[in-house]
């Protein structure tokens, strides 16, 4: 795979964008090579993604570590990179307020009501003789690959 023949150091003073052009040029290089085993690499590069993403989580302690002995205001500046504490902020819990959970179930009802008339045609009427009509499919259905790990 053409992608595991970059050094580190290549990547690591790479920006974002550069990486993803390092990373379509090695496919473009992969699929010249070898067209016939494209699902191959694609496997490849799909596990390689789980490897590295489990090797973050390894990591993170460490770096959160790191983070707090420069200080939480000063982040971590290196080969084009700044990595520095956040939060995420509270979450309320919605649900727990009764008309809130009551205007969501509503809110559910009338999203199956649209899918139905969506589904059926352009039009049709509720049990009060209002008339509720289709609504436009916001973004639509596309291929897409499944892989099972």
């Amino acid at each position: 795979m053409e992608l595991m023949k970059k050094k580190s150091s290549e990547l690591l003073s790479s920006n974002k964008e550069e990486l993803k052009a390092i990373g379509l040029k090695a496919s473009q290089i992969d699929l010249e090579v070898a067209m016939k085993d494209a699902s191959e690499h694609f496997i490849s590069a799909k596990k390689a993604i789980v490897v590295l993403e489990a090797y973050l989580i390894g990591m993170k302690d460490a770096v959160h570590d790191e983070c707090y002995s420069v200080g939480e205001k000063n982040p971590i500046k290196r080969y084009g990179t700044e990595i520095s504490l956040g939060s995420t902020g509270d979450r309320l819990d919605y649900e727990k307020d009764s008309v809130y959970a009551e205007l969501k179930k509503q809110l559910k009802k009338r999203e199956e009501v649209l899918k139905l008339v969506t589904k059926g045609g352009d039009e049709m009427f509720d049990k009060d003789g209002a008339l509720i009509e289709a609504v436009p499919i916001k973004s639509a259905s596309r291929e897409i690959l499944k892989i099972k790990l």
